[in-house]
């Protein structure tokens, strides 16, 4: 695995005058803060004693992990797809120009997809992880459900700017989908902060 630049690092690789890293790369590193939050969560419920521990926490662990190092590798190709894209605009490939649009609209719909992962986790997090990390839990499924917005937009104009290819369209639609579930798992985690609230 490549090496992963610093935050502060990509945050000013961000703020300099370039195409890229952009909105789509930031989102995918808001999407894998997000699943390091649901990751921790668990694991500080995991390290607490206890007589029984909640089924499937480990997994929980796993899963997160695994998409957090996924929504990394998105960053890069997010941050690879639009240089392809000026690159083939400048070769006058027609069919070049079509399979960087490909790229460059497929790479938000997986960052879609993880997120939707990450805020269904931030929700098993908040219900069974400790009551003192439920708003860790919460700002995980607020993040993801942010990140899955965001580069639904880029998913659009992405999938405008290729000239609405079918398959594009098809991909857009199933991402709305998945967008819907990010956002409501996202609100329901917080309902969860919110009664804990209310029982204080």
């Amino acid at each position: 695995m490549p090496d992963t630049p610093s935050l502060e690092s990509f945050a000013t690789q961000v703020s300099e005058g370039t195409p890229a890293p952009g909105g789509g790369a930031v989102a995918a590193v808001t999407g894998a803060l997000a699943a390091a939050l649901a990751a921790m969560v668990a694991r500080v419920a995991l390290a607490r004693p206890a007589a029984s521990e909640p089924e499937g926490l480990r997994e929980l662990v796993e899963s997160a992990d695994r998409v957090r190092l996924r929504l990394l590798e998105l960053r890069r190709e997010d941050e690879a797809a639009y240089p392809a894209v000026i690159e083939a605009k400048r070769s006058g490939d027609a069919a070049a120009l079509r399979a960087a649009w490909q790229k460059a609209a497929r790479v938000p719909a997986e960052v879609i997809r993880s997120c939707r992962d990450v805020a269904l986790l931030a929700r098993r997090a908040a219900r069974d992880g400790p009551p003192s990390a439920v708003s860790d839990a919460v700002m995980a499924g607020l993040l993801a459900a942010a990140a899955a917005a965001g580069s639904h937009l880029n998913l659009r104009f992405n999938t405008r700017a290729a000239g609405r290819p079918e398959d594009l369209r098809v991909l857009t639609d199933q991402s709305e989908v998945l967008l819907r579930e990010t956002q409501r798992a996202a609100g329901e985690t917080r309902l969860l902060a919110e009664e804990q609230l209310n029982r204080s």
